[in-house]
């Protein structure tokens, strides 16, 4: 059996996405799939080899761009490009092909190949934009999730939300998180010493990182012995745009920015954080989304402060067991979150620690889906081939 996983990501190493496709990947080959990954290589991490640290086969496909010669190219060779992939896979009916993109013509080309090659079609629908946050063509947007999304013979949404969307037009969901890889980097117990708290932050951030900031910098200000907090994927003009010049001089002893990093460098910050805080507006995309820097944390034995906001806290977060979760996301609910955390015995807090941990092994752990996903996948083709 074969799996071809399209995309127009960067893959593998290339935040949440290449994560989540890496994850997806790894499921199916234990599964029992040969599975290639069609998106953009990330010859940083790939080094030439024709396959990743996982024996997933990465191959080219014409890249998404802004430039005027990308997006020529994209119009006239992608649907050309694809076709010649699936030719040279020879996907047939026993396979699955799955498109993890927002690009309609994806979709309408693999559709029309299906067709032909009568192999499975699945998508992985992992976000829900609103018309005023989607940067896009929002009619195409609609297009894809009203029209060709539900074509597909099965779909993987990764919460609720979505997933309600798909199942009242009648799709075959199965419902899935963000995946992890519990066994890459072996758990090491956190050392007793000041709480070190992290941010991983990004460019489209559906976190209230205003408000996260501004609890950080009032607690700091009062004790800068409180604790150390560690924020990755903003600047430092950024911050200073929202707490100020003179608050972040005066906390910047505690306040430790860091810049843009290797995956290696990631890993080892995260070996030594012991919180991961993470509060959220209750809107359509928090609902929608899944926070992938929730398993990847837990990896680590980095314990959640999390809004109660979308599947993560429904089913998967206990306060007090693996996590601290509280309501809303105003700069006072942020800041008694930071202090409940704080004031956590160390005894208490490694056990939080270790049942993060077990949480991203027993629950979070690609190999943990891979039996359910195989068999979700056989249901779906064996009733297709009854019809």
């Amino acid at each position: 059996m074969k799996a071809l996983i399209i995309t127009s990501n960067r893959y593998p190493r290339s935040g949440a996405a290449s994560n989540y496709i890496q994850y997806f990947a790894s499921m199916l080959k234990l599964g029992g799939y040969d599975v290639t990954v069609a998106g953009v290589r990330n010859e940083s991490v790939l080094c030439g080899n024709k396959r990743d640290d996982n024996d997933i086969t990465v191959i080219d496909v014409i890249p998404q761009g802004n430039d005027f010669i990308k997006r020529v190219l994209n119009k006239c060779f992608y649907k050309m490009m694809l076709d010649r992939i699936i030719r040279y896979l020879n996907i047939g009916k026993e396979d699955l092909v799955i498109d993890y993109s927002y690009d309609y013509r994806i979709y309408e080309t693999i559709l029309k190949l299906r067709k032909k090659k009568n192999f499975l079609v699945a998508c992985c629908p992992t976000e829900w934009f609103p018309k005023d946050k989607y940067e896009m063509d929002f009619e195409k947007y609609t297009y894809l999730n009203e029209v060709l999304r539900p074509k597909c013979d099965l779909i993987f949404p990764i919460s609720d939300k979505i997933e309600e969307h798909f199942k009242e037009k009648g799709c075959v969901t199965f419902k899935l998180p963000i995946m992890c890889d519990s066994e890459e980097y072996s758990y090491i117990p956190k050392k007793k010493e000041r709480y070190k708290i992290v941010l991983p932050a990004n460019g489209k951030m559906k976190d209230a990182l205003k408000e996260m900031l501004i609890a950080i910098s009032e607690i700091l200000s009062d004790d800068l012995e409180a604790f150390e907090f560690h924020i990755t994927g903003v600047t430092r003009e950024q911050i200073v745009e929202i707490i100020g010049d003179e608050i972040f001089n005066k906390i910047s002893k505690s306040f430790v920015i860091h810049s843009w990093m290797k995956y290696e460098e990631l890993v080892k910050l995260y070996q030594n954080m012991h919180y991961l805080f993470l509060a959220r507006e209750d809107n359509q995309m928090t609902q929608s989304n899944f926070p992938s820097k929730i398993p990847e944390c837990m990896c680590y034995g980095i314990v959640p402060i999390m809004s109660n906001v979308g599947d993560a806290p429904k089913y998967y977060l206990k306060n007090q067991v693996n996590s601290i979760v509280f309501d809303g996301c105003t700069v006072s609910s942020c800041k008694q979150a930071i202090y409940s955390a704080l004031s956590v015995e160390w005894s208490k807090y490694k056990l939080l620690s270790e049942s993060a941990r077990r949480t991203a092994e027993k629950q979070f752990d690609y190999r943990q889906w891979s039996e359910k996903v195989s068999g979700m996948i056989m249901k779906v083709r064996g009733c297709k081939n009854e019809h």
